[in-house]
């Protein structure tokens, strides 16, 4: 949408930043599977919200600490790193130089002026890193939309840590369990290239977790939809779909009903079914056979 509409459904909004391309309103359309559209709209948020006026702050704070730490780190290193020296191995100029005493001295004086220096790096390296650890945290602790992944990986194993009975609420570790037992399944059978027809967009767990990822058929072959149509003219054995509405399957969609448990096919027969177990955002899966 052109940033120059201003009236109408799709008007921007007017506040500080809005023509700025990051901020305004946006609508996008999707065409479901049944051939319905669905319109999703952007939420109205103003900016700054509290969450990045807090993150603002804690940056604020860490240059405010960091920024002196700095100067007087890059002060120290144009100074001179060794004080004017009197080397008592020398107190005439015929004497004789005794060097093992001149090191011994200059070594001891560049030390000390070191010391001080040697401090200061892991206290600017802790001052730096401390806003970013606070900012992380509070955003993968207390904001979703913002660290999808954290959120539902790293914070789950944080409260645990800290006691909190499990099952955590929007934990998705162990999402990939089922995956990972379909892949030892289908190794035990030491299947040959191209046995295993899967959609690698829902699949890849599988595919990832596999020691024989040749068996597949994956949605980038070049003869994937023609060994997803004719299974049987393409040498497949198996047939994997995805049968819950967690995520689009090639496979599925092409044998509903397939996915059903309703076949129509003349050679599929129904191998093994793997449940997801009630784990959030895994798919239940279905082996079928082909038979020809």
């Amino acid at each position: 949408m052109s940033p120059d509409v201003r009236h109408g459904p799709y008007a921007r909004r007017r506040f500080v930043g809005s023509d700025m391309p990051i901020f305004g309103d946006f609508a996008a359309a999707v065409q479901q599977d049944t051939g319905r559209w669905v319109v999703v709209r952007s939420t109205p948020e103003r900016f700054p919200t509290a969450w990045q006026l807090r993150i603002g702050m804690w940056l604020l704070v860490g240059f405010l600490i960091v920024a002196p730490a700095g100067y007087l780190f890059s002060r120290r290193l144009t100074e001179d790193t060794a004080p004017d020296q009197h080397f008592p191995g020398l107190d005439a100029p015929t004497e004789r130089l005794d060097l093992h005493r001149i090191r011994a001295h200059a070594t001891s004086a560049k030390s000390a002026a070191r010391s001080w220096r040697s401090a200061l790096v892991p206290a600017a390296a802790a001052a730096l890193l401390l806003p970013g650890i606070v900012v992380s945290s509070d955003v993968f602790m207390n904001h979703r939309v913002y660290a999808n992944q954290e959120w539902g990986r790293v914070r789950p194993a944080v409260l645990a840590t800290l006691g909190q009975p499990e099952p955590i609420v929007g934990s998705v570790n162990g999402l990939f369990d089922v995956d990972r037992k379909i892949a030892a399944f289908l190794d035990a059978k030491r299947l040959p290239p191209g046995s295993v027809v899967v959609d690698s967009g829902s699949g890849f767990a599988v595919i990832a977790a596999s020691a024989n990822p040749r068996q597949f058929v994956i949605t980038s072959d070049l003869d994937f939809q023609g060994a997803v149509v004719d299974p049987v003219g393409h040498g497949v054995r198996y047939m994997l779909l995805n049968r819950s509405n967690s995520q689009y399957d090639a496979v599925a969609a092409r044998w509903p009903d397939l996915a059903a448990d309703r076949p129509t096919a003349f050679w599929a027969r129904r191998d093994v079914v793997f449940p997801s177990g009630g784990q959030a955002g895994a798919h239940e899966w279905a082996l079928w056979r082909v038979e020809p």
